[in-house]
């Protein structure tokens, strides 16, 4: 489900509330964020996902499996926690940064457990549903951006 967390973000600019609270008038009577602010949004999930990916290595030889995941997960909680209560752009895209560094972990994480560590008869299936589970999270995303589009306010992005 990393590509609901990662790609949620990227999405956002598209949503009126969101543009509304921290767009630019685009002189036609509307509001839209810079294109270089989209850029920034679009990439800030993907590129902490690369360095997570570099990270979980080293992490995971040092503590482990296990606690590299339990370690991902607060950091997770945290950056969330940042995202949610972010007011401006550069807070967004620094939160989301940072919430791809875990994302980037369960990414590497994942298909070495599932090939290394689950029983001989459960691993095709586990590393079959890992592939699963990221396409519903784009599946996702799409869904709660349709969704939310017609909401009002802060609680449409947040």
């Amino acid at each position: 489900m990393e590509a609901y967390c990662v790609f949620l973000m990227g999405s956002f600019v598209a949503l009126p509330a969101f543009r509304q609270e921290y767009g630019i008038p685009d002189g036609a009577g509307g509001m839209v964020i810079e294109t270089s602010w989209q850029s920034a949004l679009q990439v800030g999930g993907p590129l902490g996902a690369l360095i997570g990916v570099f990270l979980a290595g080293p992490i995971t030889s040092w503590i482990g499996y296990r606690w590299a995941t339990i370690a991902g997960l607060m950091m997770l909680n945290a950056t969330i926690f940042c995202m949610f209560f972010a007011n401006s752009l550069p807070i967004y895209f620094l939160s989301q940064l940072l919430e791809g560094i875990p994302w980037g972990i369960f990414i590497a994480n994942a298909p070495a457990y599932c090939s290394e560590i689950v029983p001989m008869r459960l691993r095709a299936p586990a590393t079959q549903v890992l592939q699963l589970f990221w396409a519903l999270g784009a599946i996702i995303v799409g869904a709660v951006s349709y969704v939310y589009s017609a909401k009002e306010g802060s609680v449409a992005y947040r």
